[in-house]
């Protein structure tokens, strides 16, 4: 009885551990990102990957297909692109959306993360 007692606790701090680490990594998920939120997130890309993305999903949302700068995209694959374009077609070009959007599939990510952690990896 005793051993099993020990043996549940041990696994009730272990998960306080890892609970405790799921509010350390949300907690600086949720600071870097409302960093970007004030600093970038309410103006459209203008370089980089992330304009390469937005502008290849309005190319998408208006017709010209797959295509960046007018001419076909055949670097990079189309998946983001076309989850951009879906968000786009049903809520206009709202960057600030789209942002929030992603903050909130990047909560998803980590808190499946933390998850598989505590309950698959016993």
């Amino acid at each position: 009885m005793e051993e099993k007692l020990k043996d549940n606790l041990q696994k009730f701090t272990l998960k306080n551990k890892y609970y405790v680490l799921m509010l350390i990594i949300l907690t600086f998920y949720t600071i870097i990102n409302l960093y970007y939120l004030i600093t970038l997130g309410l103006y459209p890309p203008t370089e980089g990957d992330a304009h390469l993305y937005y502008s290849s999903a309005l190319s998408i949302v208006n017709g010209q297909g797959f295509s960046y700068l007018g001419a076909p995209a055949a670097t990079f694959p189309p998946g983001y692109p076309i989850f951009l374009s879906a968000i786009i077609y049903i809520f206009g070009q709202n960057v600030l959306f789209i942002s929030i959007i992603q903050i909130l599939l990047g909560y998803i990510l980590i808190l499946l993360m933390i998850t598989h952690l505590i309950y698959i990896k016993r």
